[in-house]
């Protein structure tokens, strides 16, 4: 018995195993590619990939009406016997099968698509292009938002021994100047929420009248004479166009007893401005006020009435009368024209 060393230079390698019984040493080909069909589908020969599924030519196929008591469940169950809810696509019963819970995705998903597309119901209706947007819109008069024309008919310095010290806008009377004359009030009246009461507010103006929502009374109910009533306090800053001393300080009056008073009257007509001699810059969202009106602001004469300071805060001077009685007032009306 004898043993055969590897290391040995008369040793013959021994070929290695091959599992298909064929010889390492014999040649190797690649398989044979089988001829391609005749019929097959262009979009396969060229590489153009899948043509589409639907005719761009055609229409659509038609939508249909979705009917819940028709539906069937997975397991061939009617969807109107589970109880389910088209608002929220919920399963109020305890099954909850990821199947159904798919399709009530879907039925949710439609229910708002058709929703979205529909007319929206409670939204301000009234809401106006071009302009600011009215509040108080959708409402019955007279709420709303209003250009108030007017005119300066009166100014009264009584209250004051300076003349200089109270003034009103626009500064030139109807009887001096018809035109120059013109003063707009544009105010916004609404409805309080529950009551059939209204209130009325200011906007930006060159009066330095600023207040909100102030209480509207209606008064003499039923006569011509209705009318929609306000009344607030109020300071009155005015700056003179002169020199109160003879320091020429430039200043400022107070007057701090002021109070702001409106009538807006229901039936009685209005006679300014002129037909189609507006002089107001209305907007779709401002609109006229169809009757007239009465405004008035007014002082009564006082102690410190008025307080005239300088830049500094220093007292410019005692410009007061003694009597009470008399009154300070700038009047608007838009009649008697």
């Amino acid at each position: 018995m004898h043993s055969r060393d590897p290391s040995s230079p008369s040793a013959i390698p021994l070929p290695p195993i091959d599992e298909e019984d064929i010889s390492n040493a014999a040649p190797r080909f690649s398989p044979t590619v089988p001829p391609r069909a005749w019929n097959r589908p262009a979009h396969k020969v060229f590489g153009l990939g899948q043509p589409p599924r639907l005719n761009f030519e055609g229409s659509p196929p038609a939508y249909s009406q979705f009917d819940s008591t028709e539906a069937l469940g997975p397991h061939g169950e009617k969807l109107s016997d589970w109880g389910w809810s088209l608002d929220y696509g919920v399963n109020t019963t305890t099954r909850e099968d990821p199947t159904s819970l798919k399709c009530s995705a879907l039925i949710n998903i439609s229910n708002r698509s058709s929703n979205s597309s529909g007319n929206s119901s409670g939204g301000a209706s009234g809401s106006l292009g071009g302009g600011p947007t009215n509040p108080a819109s959708n409402t019955t008069f007279p709420a709303g938002s209003y250009s108030i024309e007017t005119y300066l008919d009166t100014v009264s310095t009584n209250c004051t021994s300076n003349s200089a010290a109270w003034t009103c806008f626009p500064y030139v009377t109807y009887d001096l100047s018809p035109s120059q004359s013109a003063a707009t009030f544009d105010w916004i009246i609404s409805p309080v929420e529950g009551s059939s009461d209204y209130t009325v507010s200011s906007t930006q103006n060159p009066f330095s009248l600023v207040f909100t929502n102030a209480s509207l009374s209606l008064m003499d109910v039923g006569t011509d004479q209705e009318h929609y009533y306000f009344q607030i306090d109020m300071q009155k800053p005015v700056v003179p166009a002169v020199a109160l001393t003879n320091s020429n300080a430039a200043g400022t009056c107070y007057f701090n007893q002021t109070t702001f008073q409106a009538s807006l009257y229901t039936k009685l007509e209005k006679t300014y401005p002129a037909m189609g001699t507006s002089n107001a810059n209305t907007t779709e969202a401002f609109s006229p006020w169809p009757y007239a009106v009465k405004i008035e602001q007014v002082s009564a004469a006082g102690p410190a009435t008025p307080t005239c300071l300088d830049t500094s805060g220093n007292s410019l001077g005692d410009f007061s009368v003694p009597d009470t009685a008399n009154m300070c007032e700038c009047l608007y009306l838009n009649t008697r024209t």
